[in-house]
């Protein structure tokens, strides 16, 4: 199975969110393990540094950095011509950012089947072109079964 991950899971993983850390580390096991193939935009990368380095943390941007390039079973996707453009389609149709777009792009350009986030507004869209927006929970208890 194949997802592809929003920033704000990493976010949230990273960061040891009280709420979400659980539900976002059982996630990152499955990727681990192999149970799960993850995509990232390149995008999620200067999303996920910016925070640190406008704290002054720069050795802990960098840490992120390495973590998101180097991880096992993560492949981290650039932003493409093809992409680019499957996010202007998106864009015209679905009331989302450019941003959101082009991740959801990313996520149909990898054939992924789901596009994990816990963005409310994203999630109320359910499916953008052959992909299944989900929260992480909901992909947990498909796992399960």
């Amino acid at each position: 199975m194949k997802a592809t991950i929003d920033t704000n899971v990493l976010i949230y993983f990273l960061e040891e969110s009280p709420k979400f850390y659980p539900e976002c580390h059982r996630l990152f096991s499955l990727i681990r393990q192999g149970d799960l193939s993850c995509f990232l935009s390149v995008l999620t990368i200067s999303e996920i540094c910016v925070k640190p380095v406008s704290l002054g943390d720069e050795k802990l941007a960098t840490e992120y950095y390495n973590l998101l390039t180097s991880a096992k079973n993560v492949s981290v996707v650039p932003v493409t011509p093809e992409i680019s453009y499957r996010a202007a389609l998106i864009r015209g149709i679905r009331p989302v950012t450019l941003l959101d777009a082009l991740h959801i792009a990313t996520a149909s350009s990898t054939a992924s089947t789901f596009f994990v986030t816990f963005d409310d507004d994203l999630l109320k869209l359910d499916k953008v072109e052959d992909v299944k927006l989900i929260s992480p929970s909901e992909l947990l208890e498909s796992f399960k079964t």
